[in-house]
């Protein structure tokens, strides 16, 4: 067949690939037509710590949303304490 197994640790990722050097497959984007790159960060968001964050559309009217010192602006139902808070608080 024109697959072949590459380890995770010949292919630098972390699971194993089926791999084909002589089959070229065009990338298809069309279901990405019409999506955007999110909304921006809060504007009290760290811009060093949040350079990369994409940050979705809040699902919420305007007043029902919040910032929680992270870097985007959530809506208040997204408000529980997860285990990355708990963590924190450990700080």
């Amino acid at each position: 067949p024109p697959f072949k197994y590459k380890s995770p640790e010949d292919s630098g990722t972390c699971c194993p690939l089926c791999w084909a050097e002589s089959i070229d497959v065009p990338e298809d984007r069309s279901w990405a037509k019409g999506m955007t790159g999110g909304v921006g960060l809060n504007n009290n968001a760290d811009p060093i710590l949040c350079r990369d964050a994409v940050c979705p559309p809040a699902d919420c009217p305007e007043y029902d949303q919040f910032f929680d010192g992270r870097c985007c602006t959530k809506c208040k139902t997204a408000a529980a304490v997860t285990p990355a808070d708990l963590a924190k608080s450990f700080d």
